[in-house]
């Protein structure tokens, strides 16, 4: 009898000296006191690192490349290749983009984290060769004549953030302008014709702005031709 009852105080023993628990040191709810785990285990997610920026300025249509990032679980493993990238990039529209990069562990637990891209428009997608449509219509005594050529080229400036509007029309070659991201402004500016039949000073200024896309330019012209007439037209400018 005391031999059958020694052996159950040891079985007692042995099951009231058990802890059930939490037993991985590199969970959030280690329990250095358990002794047996009992799947109760919290893991912090894992990380990704993003190489460079988080918020990148490209111009229109610039290529982007993306300076890297890296991903590491709690225990230390390198799991970059496991990363995920969502990429919406339109380098050929101008606005905000997000590159979405998420990873998911061996713990089942995920990380995400994105860049910003802001496609914007520079100076260099102003310059080029333009068709114009316009409505830029003067009435001469004898005939209907356009302010503006319907080929022109737009040409960087001396001056930062300066264009060239060249092959503005027979007596102007060129018309300057300031852009300012995606609008232009044209300050008034006084030019001398002194061509016959005209021999008169023309006053022209206007402002406007390129597409997303960067191919088409819409300006609005105010001019003041002295005896000839005041008024204002809008011309499009179609890139070739």
């Amino acid at each position: 009898m005391v031999k059958y009852f020694l052996v159950f105080l040891s079985c007692f023993l042995a099951l009231s000296c058990t802890k059930n628990g939490c037993t991985d040191e590199f969970a959030t709810n280690y329990n250095s006191d358990a002794t047996k785990d009992d799947g109760s285990c919290l893991y912090s997610p894992p990380i990704i690192e993003l190489m460079g920026n988080d918020t990148v300025y490209l111009c229109l249509q610039e290529v982007y490349t993306d300076s890297g990032f890296f991903a590491q679980d709690i225990y230390g493993n390198d799991i970059t290749t496991y990363v995920e990238v969502d990429n919406e990039l339109n380098i050929d529209s101008a606005g905000f983009y997000e590159i979405n990069y998420s990873v998911t562990d061996s713990n089942g637990n995920s990380f995400s984290t994105k860049r910003v891209i802001k496609v914007e428009i520079c100076l260099e997608n102003f310059l080029g060769n333009y068709q114009v449509a316009d409505d830029c219509q003067v009435s001469l005594v004898f005939m209907d004549v356009s302010l503006i050529n319907d080929s022109q080229s737009i040409a960087e400036g001396d001056a930062d953030n300066e264009i060239f509007i060249l092959n503005f029309n027979p007596f102007i070659n060129q018309v300057n302008a300031v852009i300012e991201n995606e609008n232009i402004i044209i300050e008034e500016s006084v030019f001398s014709i002194a061509q016959v039949p005209l021999n008169l000073d023309v006053i022209i200024s206007g402002n406007g702005t390129i597409s997303n896309n960067g191919n088409v330019i819409t300006l609005n012209y105010n001019y003041d031709l002295g005896l000839l007439g005041v008024g204002n037209c809008q011309a499009t400018y179609s890139k070739q």
